[in-house]
């Protein structure tokens, strides 16, 4: 199943907005208070081209960078996810057993 169709990213200084269009919904997901390393990180990881190029780049990275780069991209799938939930509040209550 795919999570995410069509994304788009907008980067501020300190927050990511994300516009998505998954399996015909339509979503704005907001992630606030990030450093400048990692707004800059997340712009390098929305510009490769494909799975490959994101493994590539990946495997370039130290350890310390990799786990920036696991934890950005969880916090997009989650966001996606409780987006995604509505207003499901069961849901909800179990996901934030995982956020960060």
């Amino acid at each position: 199943m795919v999570l995410v169709l069509l994304l788009y990213l907008t980067l501020n200084s300190d927050s990511a907005i994300i516009q998505a269009h998954s399996l015909g919904n339509d979503m704005t997901i907001h992630i606030d208070n990030l450093t400048r390393a990692q707004v800059d990180m997340l712009d390098h990881m929305w510009s490769l081209e494909t799975e490959q190029d994101y493994l590539d780049w990946y495997e370039l990275l130290d350890a310390e960078d990799q786990h920036s780069a696991d934890v950005l991209q969880r916090l997009i799938i989650l966001e996606c996810m409780e987006e995604n939930l509505g207003n499901h509040a069961e849901a909800r209550a179990v996901l934030q057993q995982f956020r960060l």
